[in-house]
């Protein structure tokens, strides 16, 4: 029966995203979302972590929600407080889809594309007390550096090292028809190549696995073939996921602000070991509380002990502006068929894959 089942749901999906129907692909993924779970073993640590942070995607400020769910700001709002007052981590990842608000009213002259990024950056100021890494997503990112800076960076935090990236050039209507400039892939393989001793985190709106965006592959095989990534983060389905891939878990954070379920993840860092949980919008005490759901990542052993370092910025581009190119929505099938792939290789794995593995 279960197996029947997948043959349903993989050629449902096969259909619907042949077909462009994104949002049926996204309801039938639902089913593999992460379950709450009994709290297994490994996440029983009495032991104190190196350290802690929050991750936020998929804000979509300025939105309103499914019937019944307060608004984007509304939900974001109370999440940054339960983070500010309760949870209290080192820092705060922020990975795209941010802003669509801008104050109508506002006697600035400057673009709204601009002054979202300004009324945003006003918001996170207000909002939080610790200290916080953005990027933007495809959703809203002109004029992203005239305000945060670079879009491409990285930092080390207690023998951990984190690298930000945001594609660089996209088509405004086609979702997933983005690209990165060549020389941000070169600046990517270098800042990781220069960290090969430590255990490293990828961070992009755009999931790498599922392959959401055009140059997914050239980015998965820059991953690939460095297997000191241990975690690929991302967002942008808005669905709470994650997959094995190779050397690293790509992990899918759901939408804080715009979802079925809006939630964000903590993350604690140990040398062996990441525990990620999750904190999910209540509706009865309108409010973020956490929930028994649990993930994992592995450090490998040859990666549990790197050379010290404490929180910097270690590498970045120069901040510079998105580039618009509509001719890259004339490629929207490469997504399809490369999303097509995963649904397939995915469903494949999934019917061949013992029941009690």
């Amino acid at each position: 029966m279960r197996k029947w089942f997948l043959c349903f749901l993989v050629a449902f999906a096969t259909i619907s995203l042949a077909q462009h129907n994104w949002s049926t692909v996204v309801d039938t993924a639902k089913a593999y979302e992460i379950p709450t779970m009994e709290e297994p073993e490994w996440a029983k640590r009495t032991d104190t972590p190196l350290f802690h942070a929050a991750w936020l995607s998929d804000m979509h400020l300025g939105q309103k929600n499914t019937k019944g769910i307060p608004n984007a700001i509304e939900l974001t709002t109370e999440a940054l407080r339960v983070i500010n007052n309760s949870i209290r981590p080192d820092f705060v990842m922020i990975t795209g889809d941010n802003c669509g608000y801008y104050p109508k009213d506002s006697k600035v002259r400057k673009p709204v594309s601009h002054l979202r990024q300004l009324w945003f950056h006003t918001f996170l100021q207000q909002s939080l007390d610790i200290p916080y890494h953005v990027i933007p997503g495809d959703n809203w990112p002109i004029d992203f550096e005239k305000v945060f800076g670079s879009t491409h960076y990285s930092l080390d935090y207690q023998g951990f090292h984190f690298q930000f990236n945001a594609t660089d050039i996209m088509a405004t209507s086609d979702n997933g028809c983005v690209t990165f400039q060549p020389a941000s892939l070169e600046w990517m393989k270098r800042d990781l190549d220069a960290n090969a001793d430590r255990p490293c985190i990828y961070i992009q709106h755009e999931p790498v696995w599922p392959p959401a965006f055009l140059d997914a592959g050239k980015v998965n095989g820059i991953l690939g073939r460095r297997p000191q990534v241990v975690a690929a983060l991302g967002g942008h389905l808005h669905l709470d996921l994650e997959f094995e891939h190779g050397s690293y878990k790509s992990v899918l954070a759901p939408s804080v602000g715009k979802s079925h379920r809006p939630a964000f993840k903590h993350l604690r860092f140990w040398r062996d070991l990441v525990i990620i949980e999750t904190f999910e919008w209540n509706a009865d005490g309108k409010t973020f509380v956490k929930v028994p759901k649990w993930q994992k990542i592995d450090i490998p052993e040859n990666l549990r002990n790197p050379p010290p370092a404490t929180k910097q910025q270690t590498s970045s581009l120069p901040p510079a502006p998105k580039t618009l190119d509509e001719g890259l929505g004339k490629r929207y099938q490469e997504v399809t068929n490369n999303f097509l792939g995963f649904i397939l290789s995915f469903g494949l794995q999934q019917m061949t894959t013992p029941k009690n593995k």
